[in-house]
């Protein structure tokens, strides 16, 4: 009876921690949408620098997708579009790394048919598709604050590498 006891405990610690990260991303969530004036709010913030592309996911979304930070060359980059369901033209099955909650979030590692691929998605968002090539990963499907400002920023440092 003890050791169902501290099982049952040990789950609702485990519950605990995740309404506390949940809590965290939607009230952040919700004060950059406030500030933005608008219902949108990014996930992670891109950077060009140094002939690179970096991708550096905010606050508890470094922890839901076990990365601080990916990098590749812009050489690498061959594509950059926005996508407003990733997850019908790039079907990813397979979690190998990160948070997947269904019907709300993809964030992570994942492969599937296309190959390797790395996610920080909330479902019903728009996300942009950035393709790669040479790099270890296929592709990345990232939800951003401007897309528009996001692809064109990419899409202009890639044809000047």
């Amino acid at each position: 009876m003890q050791a169902l006891g501290g099982v049952l405990i040990g789950v609702g610690a485990a519950v605990g921690v995740l309404a506390i990260v949940w809590w965290g991303i939607n009230s952040a969530r919700r004060a950059r949408s406030d500030a933005a004036g608008s219902d949108a709010a990014g996930l992670a913030d891109v950077i060009i620098e140094d002939g690179r592309l970096i991708v550096v996911p905010r606050g508890p979304w470094k922890v839901l997708s076990l990365t601080t930070r990916i990098v590749a060359s812009l050489n690498q980059v061959v594509g950059c579009r926005a996508d407003p369901d990733p997850r019908s033209s790039h079907p990813a099955n397979l979690r190998v790394g990160g948070t997947g909650l269904p019907g709300r979030v993809r964030a992570g590692y994942m492969v599937g048919a296309d190959g390797p691929s790395w996610w920080l998605y909330r479902y019903g968002g728009s996300a942009i598709v950035i393709e790669l090539d040479g790099n270890r990963l296929a592709y990345l499907v990232i939800e951003v604050d401007d897309p528009g400002r996001t692809i064109e920023m990419i899409r202009r440092a890639a044809a000047t590498r």
